[in-house]
C-alpha cells in the first residue's frame, strides 16, 4: 500500500510518531492507506485485516516522547512508527486497559527492559518483540475494573503528558499511574510505583537526549 496525507480519502493509518504531536492517550489518523493495483489484493486484504484500536510505539526517544501506546476512535493500522496489538480478550476496556499500563510507570520500565536495541536516552521494540513483552493480563480482570479502566482513559484521553523524563514530575503521568493501581487494579501500591517512578526519573537512560 501507499501512504498519502490524511486530508486525503483512502484507509486510516497512524504512521509518524512525532513527539510535538502525540500528546495525549487518544489519537486520530496521521495518514491514509491506498491500495496499490500493482500489489497482490488478497495480501492488502490481509494487510488491513490486523487493523485495530490499540497501537504501540516502535521506538521511543524517552526525554522527548510523551506516549508508548495510543487508542484510536476507530480501527486503523499502525504502520512504520507503530505496531498495532490484537488483545485476545475482546471485552470493552481492554485496550484503554493496556493503554494505561503501556503509559504508566511499571510499562514503561518493563518496555525498556524488553527492548531488543536499547541504547542511552531511546529503545526499539520491533512487532514480534512486543509480542512477547511482560503486560497487564486483561484476562485477570473483571468487567468493574475493565469499565473503570474506560472511565479513566476517557479522563485523560485529551491531557497532553509531558515526556517520559519527567515521568515523575508530571502530575498527569502520575494521576494515571494513581487511577491506574488503585481505581483500576485496587492494589494499594500507588504510593510504591510513585516512588519507582521518581527513582525511574533520576535514570541516564531516561533522561539522555539522543
Amino acid at each position: 500500500m501507499e501512504t498519502y496525507d490524511a486530508t486525503r480519502t483512502g484507509y486510516p493509518a497512524l504512521w509518524h510518531h512525532k513527539a510535538a504531536d502525540v500528546r495525549s492517550l487518544e489519537q486520530s489518523a496521521n495518514a491514509r492507506l491506498i491500495p496499490r493495483r500493482d500489489r497482490d489484493s488478497g495480501t492488502q486484504k490481509a494487510m488491513l485485516g490486523r487493523a485495530g484500536r490499540l497501537h504501540l510505539a516502535r521506538e521511543l526517544g524517552h526525554a522527548p516522547q510523551r506516549l508508548a501506546a495510543v487508542v484510536t476512535k476507530e480501527r486503523m493500522l499502525g504502520v512504520r512508527s507503530w505496531t498495532t496489538l490484537l488483545p485476545k480478550d475482546p471485552r470493552p476496556g481492554v485496550e484503554e486497559a493496556l493503554c494505561l499500563w503501556l503509559n504508566g510507570t511499571v510499562g514503561m520500565l518493563l518496555r525498556v527492559a524488553s527492548a531488543n536495541r536499547p541504547y542511552l536516552g531511546r529503545s526499539a521494540l520491533p512487532s514480534e518483540v512486543a509480542q512477547q513483552m511482560l503486560v497487564l493480563d486483561p484476562d485477570a480482570l473483571t468487567d468493574n475494573q475493565l469499565a473503570t479502566a474506560r472511565d479513566v482513559h476517557r479522563e485523560l484521553r485529551s491531557v497532553e503528558f509531558e515526556g517520559f523524563a519527567h515521568v515523575w514530575d508530571d502530575p498527569l503521568r502520575r494521576r494515571l499511574d494513581s487511577k491506574l493501581w488503585e481505581d483500576v487494579l485496587g492494589t494499594g501500591m500507588a504510593s510504591d510505583v510513585d516512588q519507582l517512578a521518581k527513582s525511574l526519573q533520576l535514570e541516564p537512560t531516561m533522561t539522555a537526549r539522543n
